[in-house]
């Protein structure tokens, strides 16, 4: 298994890996596979048409590795209904990849939601704080320095953590 340079961190052995776009690139991918990567979460922004070309060429690459491809749409200061995130992160525990373009403020938030949503981490019932200081701690490893976070998408985990732990 080759070193994975720092584009996509592990956060949960075998289950959780965030990143950047760069996460995407082929030797990555099959790295993951390999690790038992099933599910890429792309987290694009709103209204991007270079993001829609890339969009459609992450959507070719992974139909041909046979990874399931989810696309959360958002742009950094945008709300995200807690049941579009839970729809997003599935109810399976399937091993995915999350990502956005700079691999630190969206795919970051979304990573901190699917921690919540599988309750997995430093307990089983993970809340806002917790899981987003998991995932920032991890990624800070890998980047050099602590992801930005912008505090909408703070925001969206707080109301995800909320609205999953109201959730039977």
């Amino acid at each position: 298994m080759t070193e994975l340079v720092r584009t996509a961190t592990c956060i949960v052995e075998g289950l959780l890996w965030a990143g950047s776009v760069r996460s995407l690139d082929l030797c990555t991918l099959l790295d993951l596979q390999e690790q038992g990567l099933r599910r890429v979460i792309s987290v694009l922004p709103i209204g991007n048409r270079p993001c829609d070309q890339s969009a459609e060429f992450i959507r070719q690459l992974l139909a041909r590795l046979k990874l399931q491809h989810r696309i959360v749409v958002s742009a950094d200061d945008a709300a995200l209904p807690p049941d579009y995130v839970a729809h997003a992160l599935g109810d399976d525990l399937a091993p995915t990849l999350i990502h956005c373009n700079a691999g630190q403020n969206r795919s970051t938030a979304l990573a901190a939601c699917w921690l919540i949503h599988h309750r997995i981490g430093a307990g089983t019932l993970l809340d806002a704080a917790r899981a987003l200081s998991c995932i920032m701690e991890q990624r800070a490893r890998d980047l050099g320095a602590v992801p930005r976070l912008w505090p909408a998408m703070q925001a969206n985990v707080e109301a995800f953590a909320a609205w999953k732990d109201a959730q039977p």
